[in-house]
């Protein structure tokens, strides 16, 4: 006789939305980045992406302390890193990245990235639905 439970009980997972001031990424708009000179530019994003960073490593500790194996976060953690000035900074953190990767990894945490017009269409404006419904064609 199988006396294992034939139910499974769903693992939930952390999403990038969060209630709590534990887990929580900083960001940029455009127009505040484009007021600064390219130096200020710089400086800004790399702070930006090492304070993330640094919040990303709490989100992976936050997990593992909850018993979270699935942690979805927004691809606008690093924003900007599309840009020639972004992602010249990234390759300056991706030995820090590779490190936080691997330590979820071990952790049994797996890190899933969105881009967030993907994820939610939280806008009535037809103009913005129908340019979202372009998008994920």
């Amino acid at each position: 006789m199988n006396t294992q439970n034939s139910t499974q009980v769903p693992e939930l997972g952390l999403v990038c939305i969060t209630a709590s001031q534990e887990v929580r990424f900083r960001a940029l708009t455009r127009k505040r980045l484009l007021q600064l000179t390219i130096p200020e530019q710089e400086q800004t994003l790399r702070t930006l992406y090492t304070e993330n960073l640094k919040r990303l490593n709490k989100a992976v500790e936050f997990c593992t302390r909850e018993n979270i194996h699935l942690y979805r976060l927004s691809s606008a953690l690093f924003p900007f890193a599309d840009e020639p000035i972004g992602m010249a900074i990234l390759m300056e953190l991706a030995e820090e990245m590779e490190l936080i990767g691997k330590q979820a990894h071990l952790l049994g945490l797996r890190l899933v990235l969105h881009p967030d017009q993907f994820v939610v269409l939280s806008s009535d404006r037809p103009e913005v639905i129908e340019n979202s419904k372009l998008l994920s064609i």
